[in-house]
């Protein structure tokens, strides 16, 4: 059912009484320091908070009192109370960071940024954007909110408190805002409320999401649970006074309590067993709360010894816990009067968990953590291994898909065979199993047994099966792993640690490959004498044959080695200025002119096709006159070493600035329909002759190579459009021809 806030104290001039509210907040806690902190953090949002509207409709003072509230019955550090009084007026009310930090420290203020951070986890809900420098943007964001989530699991749960406030506080506005909000709790912060074990988190996100949703339905069982509320809770009570009688004489302290049955969990069953809520057997449920696990199976005992219970409602998730750590006995009993109840049995430190997740780490205790420190570490395991796949995935487009996939997706639970458990994604395969296990298990399977059955590689594995991997002594690896059809690979961690070892067996080829590949393009662009080791050092390859191999496995593109090679060529036989006079302006006609010359014939080099305002030289040809080159042309580089007597000192006239140059870009980008279309778009746009284009496609790396020659009028105007090139985000690297 859904919760309902407490009324605030107010005073006598109708303001929220503080001190009176900070009460409940305080209690329990014996630090000086802790009590310090909350106070001073509900000062400051009062002063920049009070009367700034937030998003749920109150000012940011009250939102961020309403999150501390949660994060208080949670049993919550002061830190994290700290943090939730005074995020609302981080992100809405104008408090920057910089002054938390100076206010309450830097602790608090990483905290704050995390959930800020958390925005991004709204990414996972949404369909991915065709544009592809947002889409890079979107997945460093969720790679960010990712790596607070793993640094400090209370970023969480205070996100988390955040949405279950505005999620209360959005009956107030309007439909497609309800419904919106609805839809993103549901499918993502219910689910990771429910991955980290914070059960009553996840029932009132869930029912009130189901409210808005789906009134009509909600409604109606909200209907029949009231209709039959006075009934029920006199036969729970008299249920409760006979499971008290039959524990008495087990001597063990224990507690016997009527357990609320939620809205949207009856509504789940009834769909799931197809079945009217007459029908649902929890309607009525008692739980018993006992100090060992071995008192829960002498309590099951007794039940089971006095009442006839109903075999397919048995679940014993103390044996087998649930993908969150969920711990407890289910079964259900036909009790007093024929009447069938749902009774669940577990330890009081199951109870805590339950209820408060990894939230019961920071439960305060006289200054001490819950015992449960290796449950805490478990169910923050997930978060860290999102971060490990990172280092063997490869295409940045794959990440959302696979964090989406992996991080809610079902499990399934399965053995080894020394009786460990293994948590791994539905649909997992005995290879998943082996690779969960060790990488070498994995390269080294050639067979599997499961529950004493030889079943084949691409099995379905199922919750409680036992695995068996049969080993080969030499790896056993196959491309067919790989395929997406084949079924054989169910996790990304698993295919990409046998897409890797491929890399490593394909090395040789890569490299074959890679050479090729660098050394045609270093050809077409007049970069033959670049230095191949200083080259493969600026990229951090060890040798030139790893470089080879990351151009030829496409880990590395080869639009980004030749930006890095022509730079390298500019610098190294850019010319020292010759030793002649500084040339006047000439009037003369022409567009250049040569120092100490007139009338001279001269013609614009078609290697480097030098336009109006580049820095320029000329050379002098035998029998056709002077030929106009770039300063920075590679095909000048012997002549800087050995000929500098045929070199002459040339500049632009003023009388010739409205002729049109011909310019040759080349052009590499990642190749997709549609692209070549959006660059001729910018042409247009900027007014720019285009007189020929040529392009080729390498489907290898998925990319395209773009020769286009186009018509300007001065080198200013041939920098911005190469400039505004520069800034689409489909095209790696923009460059203007260097030869013929």
């Amino acid at each position: 059912m859904v919760k309902v806030r407490d009324d605030l104290p107010l005073t006598s001039e109708r303001q929220i009484d503080l001190n009176v509210w900070l009460e409940p907040i305080m209690s329990g806690r014996q630090d000086a320091a802790a009590e310090r902190l909350i106070r001073d953090a509900l000062e400051l949002a009062r002063v920049t908070g009070r009367g700034v509207p937030s998003l749920s409709g109150s000012d940011c003072l009250d939102a961020g009192m309403s999150v501390a509230e949660i994060l208080n019955s949670m049993g919550m550090d002061h830190q994290s109370v700290a943090a939730g009084l005074i995020f609302h007026c981080v992100e809405e009310g104008g408090l920057s960071l910089e002054d938390v930090e100076d206010s309450l420290g830097r602790r608090i203020a990483s905290l704050v940024r995390g959930v800020i951070q958390m925005d991004s986890m709204g990414e996972l809900v949404r369909h991915e954007d065709q544009d592809h420098q947002r889409h890079r943007v979107r997945v460093e964001h969720v790679r960010k909110m990712l790596l607070a989530m793993v640094q400090d699991v209370r970023v969480v749960l205070i996100k988390l408190a955040e949405r279950l406030c505005y999620l209360r506080a959005v009956k107030h506005q309007n439909e497609h805002e309800r419904k919106t909000t609805a839809r993103e709790v549901k499918e993502l912060y219910a689910p990771l409320a429910n991955r980290l074990g914070v059960g009553q988190m996840k029932w009132e996100m869930e029912d009130l999401s189901f409210r808005y949703l789906e009134t009509d339905e909600y409604k109606r069982i909200a209907k029949l649970l009231d209709q039959r509320r006075v009934d029920r809770e006199q036969y729970i009570k008299h249920m409760i006074e006979l499971l008290e009688q039959k524990m008495q004489p087990m001597k063990i302290e224990f507690e016997v309590m009527g357990r609320i049955k939620h809205i949207f969990s009856i509504w789940k069953k009834m769909q799931r067993k197809q079945s009217g809520f007459e029908d649902i057997y929890d309607v009525r449920a008692v739980r018993i709360l006992v100090p060992e696990i071995e008192d829960c199976y002498l309590a099951l005992g007794m039940v089971h010894a006095d009442w006839n219970h109903i075999p397919e409602e048995f679940d014993d998730y103390v044996a087998t816990p649930k993908p969150n750590g969920y711990r407890s006995i289910h079964t259900a009993i036909n009790g007093p009067e024929g009447r069938v109840v749902e009774v669940q049995i577990r330890t009081f430190a199951m109870h805590q968990e339950s209820e408060l997740g990894v939230a019961a780490h920071w439960r305060y205790k006289e200054g001490s953590r819950f015992r449960g420190e290796s449950a805490y570490e478990a169910k923050i395991a997930w978060l860290r291994q999102l971060l490990d796949w990172q280092a063997e995935l490869g295409k940045e487009s794959e990440q959302l898909e696979k964090i989406r996939n992996e991080v809610f997706a079902d499990r399934v639970y399965v053995f080894t065979p020394n009786g460990d458990i293994i948590d791994l994604p539905a649909g997992s395969t005995p290879l998943d199993f082996a690779y969960h296990v060790h990488t070498e298990l994995g390269h080294h399977c050639k067979g599997a047994k499961v529950n004493g059955q030889i079943v084949p590689l691409n099995y379905q594995l199922q919750t409680s099966d036992r695995i068996d991997i049969m080993r080969s002594k030499q790896p056993v690896l196959s491309r067919d792993w790989l395929r997406a059809d084949s079924g054989y690979l169910c996790s990304s961690r698993a295919r990409a640690k046998v897409h890797h070892w491929f890399k490593q067996q394909d090395k040789d080829i890569y490299i074959a490959d890679g050479r090729t590949q660098l050394n045609k393009s270093l050809q077409q662009q007049g970069l033959d004498s670049c230095d191949m080791e200083r080259l493969s050092l600026r990229f951090n390859y060890h040798t030139i044959d790893d470089m080879f191999a990351g151009i030829g496995a496409g880990d590395l593109k080869i639009g980004k080695v030749l930006n890095a090679a022509q730079d390298m060529v500019v610098i190294e036989h850019a010319p020292e200025p010759l030793p002649l006079k500084k040339p006047s302006v000439n009037k003369g006609k022409g567009e250049v002119y040569v120092e100490g010359a007139d009338n001279l014939l001269t013609k614009l080099a078609q290697c480097c096709k030098p336009v109006i305002g580049d820095p320029i030289v000329g050379f002098i040809t035998q029998g056709r006159g002077i030929t106009i080159h770039r300063r920075s042309c590679s095909n000048l580089t012997s002549v800087f070493e050995s000929e500098t007597e045929r070199l002459v000192e040339v500049g632009w006239t003023e009388e010739q600035k409205n002729v049109l140059y011909p310019v040759d870009l080349i052009i590499l980008a990642d190749d997709r329909s549609g692209l070549l279309a959006e660059i001729m778009l910018m042409f247009v746009e900027d007014k720019i002759n285009v007189t020929a284009v040529n392009t080729t496609s390498n489907r290898r790396q998925a990319e395209a190579r773009m020769i286009i020659t186009i018509e300007i009028r001065n080198g200013e105007i041939l920098q911005r459009i190469i400039n505004r090139l520069q800034a689409h985000p489909a095209l790696i690297s923009v460059s203007r021809r260097g030869k013929h």
